[in-house]
This record gives structure tokens, C-alpha cells and sequence, in this order.
């Protein structure tokens, strides 16, 4: 019977082994206690570093040379067409589609299929 108030299991607020170790490994970063550090993670840290430091013209530049790396750069669209190749475009808007049975025909002609004759559509 439930007590209103946790009695067992994990404690609230604990961390689990995938939180753990997420800690521990940007503590890593942070401190520059990894080896393998990429030359991102240096250009970001140095940008922070400098955002710390109230350096916004050094930051600005670290984050200048980071944002390829984080941020792909979109490319652009040919929307003319090549003149040799046109882009070719169809207005569908006036096809003359077949008719359409309405619910009424479609019972009808359900109707006369089931009874034994069959009518023309």
C-alpha cells in the first residue's frame, strides 16, 4: 500500500551511469584533460573562454571559424533553369479528368451488378 512518500529504489535525483558518464567526459573537455581533442573542441573552448573574458571581438572570430563545422552551409538553387535544359512546367489545373460516380450511381449500378444485370458505366 502506497504511504505517500517514496519508500525504495533509486533516490530521486540520482544519476544514472549514461548521465555519469556524459559528466565526466565534458568535464574532460573543460578542463583539457583529454588527449583527443579535436580542433573544434579547442575553437570552441578557446570562443567561450573569450565570451568569458568579455573579448566579443575574439570570440566572434573563433566562432567564425567553428560554424562550418557546426553549421552546414546551404547551397544554392538554380530556380531559372539551364537554357539548354528548361525547367518545363504543366498547368493541371484544366485537365479533363474522367467522371467521377457519385454515391447514388455507385449504389445503382452496385445494385443491378448483384441483382444479375449489368449495366454500362
Amino acid at each position: 500500500m502506497a504511504k505517500g512518500f517514496k519508500t525504495g529504489g533509486r533516490q530521486k535525483g540520482s544519476k544514472n551511469k549514461s548521465t555519469l558518464r556524459r559528466l565526466d567526459i565534458a568535464r574532460d573537455v573543460i578542463h583539457g584533460v583529454r588527449c583527443s581533442a579535436t580542433p573544434l573542441d579547442v575553437m570552441l573552448r578557446a570562443m567561450e573562454h573569450a565570451l568569458q573574458a568579455g573579448d566579443l571581438d575574439k570570440a566572434h572570430g573563433y566562432a567564425k571559424d567553428a560554424a562550418p563545422y557546426v553549421h552546414p552551409k546551404l547551397a544554392s538553387v538554380e530556380h531559372t533553369g539551364d537554357p539548354e535544359n528548361p525547367v518545363v512546367t504543366q498547368d493541371v489545373s484544366t485537365v479533363d479528368r474522367p467522371h467521377r460516380e457519385s454515391r447514388d450511381e455507385f449504389i445503382a449500378r452496385r445494385q443491378a451488378q448483384l441483382i444479375g444485370g449489368a449495366t454500362t458505366h
